[in-house]
């Protein structure tokens, strides 16, 4: 019989709760006590003292705390922990970074080159009358200077829009990407494309649709694993699936419910977008460097392997590393920034 799990004990600081429940650390009360022996000291001072202790206490309050219960057992770098130490990075990095050549690189996966390539010609046709500019401009809502979904990416999505016109987009994780949408579907669609937008953090989405655009488009804000199955796989063929989601496969994630129980479920035809996956699968170097240790991109690297169900339609790092001369001939703008999308297609 498997032994249940069971969470270590507190000890020390842990067991002193936060207005929020959660630890609060030594160095987090002393800051308070020495303002509070500062205005003993020094009565001169008490009045800026304690209100500097308060301000300081408010902010903790409100600064959001996070459970240290598995990288307390197992830091990054241990090996039962699934990040990564800077040591471990820079180890890897001469081989973990370095593109892979020949014409089956990724072993297993079929990434389709020739068919890329021809899908590519048949959105090229559409980047002239792209309306997007660097920055707001009146009657759209995006614009390339974003620091979430640039150049690449939301020519692409607007190509792929016009080139296979869904009838529906059911997108989980919402912002800049559904700005493109909806200028595309607004512009060149006559409106008739129908929106779900899955969003539990909606500010940056609700600060760029309008009013009007409640009539084509659903709000659901809650976390995609909350969501009912059926949202996504009453998608139809030539209806697309758009996914930026947080990027980690973990207990419970949107990310293991996406590849384990709605993939498997999607109509044949339907169209997969996943953001931020990067050739050749694998995360930039310098997102380690600022701390990001995702884990998607090995994933959907491992569930490509031997795949006849899925097709690699479009992988924008890929194409734009093995063929940049073309894109800065026929399409310049995504040179400016190559962008992380991965489009698949259920086959079956």
């Amino acid at each position: 019989m498997r032994e249940p799990f069971r969470a270590p004990m507190p000890t020390g600081h842990e067991t002193t709760p936060t207005a929020r429940g959660r630890p609060m650390s030594d160095d987090t009360r002393s800051t308070p006590r020495q303002l509070e022996e500062l205005a003993r000291l020094r009565p001169e001072l008490a009045d800026t003292a304690m209100l500097l202790r308060d301000m300081y206490l408010t902010l903790e309050q409100r600064r959001p705390r996070y459970d240290t219960t598995f990288v307390d057992a197992y830091p990054p770098g241990h090996f039962h922990s699934p990040l990564p130490s800077r040591d471990e990075v820079a180890a890897v990095a001469h081989r973990a970074f370095d593109v892979p050549e020949g014409a089956n690189p990724l072993g297993g996966v079929d990434l389709r080159e020739r068919e890329q390539l021809k899908l590519y010609a048949a959105l090229v046709p559409f980047y002239a009358a792209m309306p997007f500019k660097d920055q707001p401009t009146e009657g759209l809502r995006y614009h390339f200077a974003n620091d979430f979904f640039a150049h690449t990416d939301a020519f692409v999505l607007y190509a792929m829009m016009r080139h296979f016109r869904p009838r529906r987009i059911v997108e989980a994780g919402s912002g800049f990407s559904s700005c493109v949408m909806l200028d595309t579907d607004e512009r060149f669609l006559d409106g008739a494309t129908r929106f779900t937008f899955v969003e539990p953090y909606p500010e940056r989405l609700l600060t760029h649709i309008r009013p009007e655009d409640r009539t084509r488009c659903t709000i659901v804000t809650d976390f995609a694993q909350n969501v009912a199955l059926e949202t996504y796989t009453s998608l139809e063929a030539g209806d697309v699936l758009f996914i930026d989601s947080s990027h980690v496969a973990k207990i419970g994630s949107d990310v293991l419910h996406f590849v384990f129980d709605v993939f498997p479920a999607l109509q044949p035809g339907v169209i997969i977008h996943i953001h931020d996956i990067f050739y050749p699968f694998e995360y930039p170097c310098s997102w380690y460097a600022q701390g990001r240790a995702w884990n998607e991109a090995y994933l959907l690297r491992a569930f490509l392997q031997y795949n006849s169900a899925f097709e690699v339609l479009f992988f924008n790092s890929y194409m734009t590393t093995r063929h940049g001369d073309m894109f800065e001939k026929h399409t310049p703008l995504c040179m400016r920034n190559t962008g992380g999308s991965l489009w698949l297609r259920r086959m079956a």
